[in-house]
């Protein structure tokens, strides 16, 4: 998201919460600026930090278009979203290493939302988290079958 619409989404969140009884005094207390967003736990905070950390291509190579036929089982595009979330993790001394890393994954969905368009990225990630849901019940599947059978 660009500097404007940010602030535009920000103005908006502030409003809301103004006219659910949030004090008024909300806006000085949450200065939230799009420079000082962050994604957790994730050391990256800035798109040129973001790119020169990534090997961007090989991240929009492999999921600019998610095969619904084939990445439920040969995932293409997961592996290369976690890859990219490992990358950014590497200056990081955190303890926690799984929350640093879906924090950072957070920001690679953030940033790949934001070179595929709207349509494009709400299609792939709905696959995605289909898929993520899917070999999960299949896992539970196998289990309760193996266990009871």
């Amino acid at each position: 998201m660009n500097d404007s619409d940010a602030l535009e989404c920000i103005a908006d969140i502030m409003s809301v919460l103004i006219e659910n009884g949030a004090n008024t005094s909300i806006t000085e207390l949450c200065n939230i600026q799009p420079t000082n967003m962050t994604g957790g736990l994730c050391p990256v905070t800035s798109v040129k930090k973001f790119e020169q950390i990534i090997d961007t291509n090989k991240l929009l190579n492999a999921c600019s278009i998610v095969d619904p036929l084939t990445e439920c089982c040969n995932a293409i595009c997961q592996p290369a979203i976690t890859d990219a979330a490992v990358r950014l993790t590497s200056n990081s001394s955190t303890l926690n290493l799984q929350q640093l890393v879906n924090d950072c994954e957070d920001i690679v969905y953030a940033w790949l939302a934001r070179e595929l368009g709207l349509e494009v990225s709400i299609s792939a990630f709905r696959l995605l988290y289909n898929c993520k849901v899917n070999q999960g019940t299949s896992q539970n599947w196998n289990i309760n079958h193996n266990i009871s059978g």
